[in-house]
């Protein structure tokens, strides 16, 4: 039978079995019915594949795909490659959308005809919900878009008020263009996945929309998970995204400052997960020598520290020099004057 789907939605599954029907109600019952939903399986040990098999019965617009486990960007990619609308969306397992989310996303992509549009989200943390949405419309085109859109995109973290998602599923795509930029994603990247994917993407379209006053995707925030856990293998992930994310700037002729930047700002946020976890100066000088021993773009750290405060500036500076026991001691009174101001 020939597929008559608008828009494929691509969900990746592993070990969610907590949030995994709340998100696959939000997505059949979405209004806009003429949907291929691809759930893919990555190898789940709890039970998700036996709830996704218990929707994918009674719903026939699924289509269930069970593979070992590869990783985040491995089963989404599998479920690219299994879709077959003109255009892709994205949802996350433990996330849920609104039950209008793709239909609103369909007629602004067809109204505007464009290659992706951009949609706000609402980050829902402990019951407590923060919407991040775009005050006004905003469209660009070609070259304009390739480089205003990706210095945003990529500098998103420095100025709090630009509510630019980096990751997939506030946004609807044209399928060909992903399609087009596999070749750019390294599957074996486990951090920055989404940055690898949009920042290849967003370089290749020629109209780009945001929606304005709009919030649909409801991200389910950890921000223990996220901030306050160390690994040293995470080093090895921003080598690898760092590698993937100069190959596509050197194609695409972009900036490779940005990709400086952004990782710089990365592995700024790997020495603060340090620090915070550090009971001693012992093992904060100890991990960040190992870390600096792996991480293969550590002077990123200098781009990085231009767009920064005198503080950062002066901390980025003494790390760098290896003047560790200065650096710990003057993060231990700044932290130590914030909270008294604070509290104060």
């Amino acid at each position: 039978m020939k597929n008559i789907s608008t828009i494929s939605i691509v969900i990746p599954v592993y070990n969610v079995e907590r949030y995994l029907e709340k998100c696959l109600y939000s997505v059949i019952n979405q209004t806009k019915i003429d949907i291929e939903i691809i759930i893919v399986n990555d190898g789940s040990t709890d039970s998700s594949l036996k709830i996704c098999k218990s929707f994918a019965e009674k719903d026939g617009r699924i289509k269930l795909i069970n593979k070992q486990n590869g990783g985040l960007m491995s089963a989404w990619i599998t479920g690219v490659l299994e879709s077959h609308a003109k255009y892709i969306g994205f949802v996350d397992s433990d996330d849920f959308i609104e039950l209008n989310m793709f239909e609103n996303l369909y007629n602004e992509i067809i109204k505007y005809d464009a290659d992706v549009v951009i949609d706000g989200y609402i980050q829902s943390n402990n019951n407590k919900e923060q919407i991040k949405e775009f005050d006004e419309f905003k469209m660009f085109t070609n070259n304009r878009s390739n480089h205003l859109i990706l210095n945003d995109y990529m500098t998103s973290y420095l100025n709090k008020e630009n509510n630019l998602s980096m990751s997939r599923w506030n946004k609807l795509y044209r399928r060909d263009i992903i399609i087009s930029n596999l070749q750019y994603l390294d599957q074996s990247i486990s951090l920055g996945e989404d940055v690898n994917m949009n920042f290849a993407v967003l370089a290749d379209c020629d109209k780009i929309v945001f929606i304005p006053h709009s919030a649909h995707y409801h991200y389910v925030y950890n921000p223990v998970s996220i901030f306050n856990k160390y690994d040293l293998n995470t080093v090895l992930n921003i080598n690898r995204l760092n590698c993937a994310l100069l190959k596509i700037a050197n194609v695409k002729n972009i900036d490779t400052n940005l990709v400086s930047i952004f990782i710089g700002n990365m592995i700024y946020e790997e020495i603060n997960k340090i620090f915070i976890n550090s009971n001693s100066f012992y093992y904060f000088k100890t991990t960040l020598t190992s870390m600096f021993a792996k991480c293969e773009c550590i002077n990123d750290l200098n781009r990085y520290s231009q767009k920064r405060n005198i503080f950062i500036k002066l901390f980025i500076y003494l790390i760098l020099h290896h003047h560790f026991h200065i650096a710990y001691y003057m993060k231990k009174i700044y932290y130590l004057i914030r909270n008294e101001q604070v509290n104060g």
